[in-house]
């Protein structure tokens, strides 16, 4: 439960880092410039409103723990992405579109993994759990890109941001073989009775 809460608060840090923060960070870049802050948070929306939906799609279809481990890392590498994106704005709609897709096509697969690995009478209790990482995750994002903004200044962004992204995907990781490894255990025992 421990490590699955830590996967939604460091994927939501990294996320909302840049997204707090995408005015500072476009505003002076020559590509985008202020005019199209907007734009930006709405290609971001738009992308989020079917990363939502999409993401809970492919659990359907492929299961919780693929889709959460393969919008991570998707995640986590277009974030790393964002200066290189910055070049045109083109770009950086495809980054803050892809960005938003994948930014939120991790949370059903991240909400449906946590239900199905305890007991069900635990579910209400973890989802409401998760929706308050999520919150500490949009604030420590938020705050720690306070803070490097002011010390390395806005530019300097993505690469906290895609730290975080990346300690995402190692939780998920470690949480997958961890359950992995229990299930072979459950079995082993069911098959020594």
């Amino acid at each position: 439960m421990w490590l699955g809460l830590a996967v939604t608060i460091s994927g939501m840090t990294a996320g909302l880092m840049i997204f707090t923060y995408v005015g500072p960070i476009y505003a002076e870049v020559p590509a985008v410039g202020a005019g199209y802050v907007g734009a930006l948070i709405m290609a971001h929306g738009v992308g989020a409103m079917f990363g939502l939906w999409g993401g809970s799609v492919l659990v359907d279809r492929f299961g919780a723990r693929p889709v959460l481990l393969g919008a991570l890392t998707i995640f986590t590498a277009n974030l790393a992405w964002q200066p290189i994106a910055a070049h045109t704005l083109a770009t950086t709609l495809a980054f803050v579109t892809v960005w938003g897709v994948v930014g939120w096509a991790f949370l059903p697969a991240q909400q449906h993994s946590m239900i199905a690995d305890a007991n069900p009478e635990q579910a209400p209790m973890l989802l409401s759990l998760n929706g308050s990482a999520m919150y500490l995750g949009a604030a420590l994002g938020s705050a720690i890109g306070g803070a490097v903004i002011a010390v390395f200044g806005a530019d300097h962004l993505w690469m906290f941001a895609t730290g975080f992204g990346a300690i995402s995907v190692a939780l998920s990781l470690v949480r997958h073989k961890q359950f992995r490894s229990g299930d072979r255990r459950s079995s082993h025992a069911v098959a020594d009775r």
